[in-house]
């Protein structure tokens, strides 16, 4: 059965020490103050790495006239964007760092055409791997902390299990693809 935001929060208070929240709507002290972070957390989350199952993919659409300088296009970045993974040109090859800048939700290029590939922030937590939501649930954990166990030692714990899980998500759903889109292209397989 996928995550939940309630089942999440339950991991959160279970790392408490806390009970359980029947749902994030009663109104309890916990579902109150786990409505209060849920959302920021997940997306927080979200943008730390380039999880697989939140990735999305889109030609950026051309924001009408140039920038004042340094750059002939601008395009304008999706609102759901939580990280950018990837920006390739027309022809699918990476961008490098030198070949744009970002300003805002602006990318500011030389390139007729950017495609994008970034993480999604609205993707649903149901869809997300163990390790994200175990992540999402140890920084609920950390902010919950202070208000419901007035322990700041078990916020800097939380927050701890927090790094530590997401150093080993990064380490395999948030990386599993990285060299295919990072290697660059042969010749070869250009003119193919």
């Amino acid at each position: 059965m996928p995550d939940t935001a309630t089942s999440v929060t339950n991991e959160a208070l279970l790392l408490l020490g806390q009970g359980f929240v029947s749902s994030l709507e009663e109104s309890s002290q916990k579902a109150e103050v786990a409505r209060v972070f849920f959302d920021s957390c997940r997306r927080s989350v979200l943008s730390e790495a380039n999880w697989n199952a939140a990735i999305k993919r889109m030609i950026l659409p051309l924001k009408s006239g140039a920038p004042e300088f340094g750059w002939s296009f601008q395009y304008r970045l999706p609102n759901n964007c939580a990280r950018i993974t990837g920006l390739y040109d027309s022809d699918g090859n990476r961008l490098e760092q030198y070949e744009y800048d970002l300003e805002g939700d602006l990318v500011l290029t030389n390139e007729g055409e950017v495609r994008c590939r970034y993480v999604d922030e609205e993707r649903e937590i149901g869809y997300m791997p163990r390790e994200f939501t175990d992540c999402v649930a140890a920084l609920l954990a950390s902010k919950m902390a202070a208000k419901l166990t007035g322990s700041n030692s078990k916020m800097s714990s939380m927050f701890q299990l927090y790094m530590e899980r997401l150093d080993a998500a990064k380490g395999t759903d948030a990386v599993q693809d990285e060299y295919d889109y990072d290697r660059p292209t042969s010749t070869l397989e250009r003119i193919r």
